[in-house]
């Protein structure tokens, strides 16, 4: 038997009919229909997903970012108020200069040039001290003589000149 439906069927029999036919295809292309939508919901839900994740990781990293700018920010305001200090602190020490008394000592020293006879340099003695002594005053020395500039020459006068006309 089984040889005689087949043989039905090759014969160019239809199993089924144009109805069914019809209804078949219309099932193929909704269950087609129904898999591309989830194939593309899916793809979007997968895309969105990643989305969300990189926008996280740019905010996470922006956040770290604008943390890190802030703590250098600090680091070079606190370098640039140290730095501020310190020219202040070294104007004050240049300001507040402090004259004190010092103890002093007075050092004379007093020479005598004496002339000799005979045409020999003059001898030259040394006294020195400030103070006490045996009460015996050697004299002045002389006042040396300064000499007298010389004159300026003379500016000639302009002669007068008469005409004899």
């Amino acid at each position: 038997m089984r040889r005689a439906c087949r043989a039905a069927r090759h014969r160019g029999a239809m199993s089924y009919s144009t109805r069914h036919r019809d209804r078949y295809r219309f099932a193929v292309v909704a269950v087609t229909g129904v898999a591309v939508a989830g194939a593309a919901v899916g793809t979007g839900a997968l895309a969105g997903a990643a989305a969300a994740e990189h926008r996280q990781q740019q905010a996470e990293q922006a956040q770290q970012q604008a943390s890190q700018e802030w703590a250098r920010y600090e680091r070079q305001l606190a370098r640039y108020e140290r730095q501020v200090a310190r020219v202040a602190r070294a104007a004050e020490a240049q300001l507040a200069t402090v004259l004190r008394q010092r103890p002093t000592r007075t050092r004379v020293t007093t020479r005598y040039v004496t002339a000799t006879g005979g045409g020999t340099a003059p001898v030259v003695t040394t006294a020195g001290g400030s103070g006490g002594g045996s009460g015996v005053r050697p004299p002045a020395p002389a006042q040396p003589q300064v000499p007298q500039p010389p004159q300026a020459p003379s500016v000639p006068q302009p002669v007068a000149t008469t005409s004899g006309s």
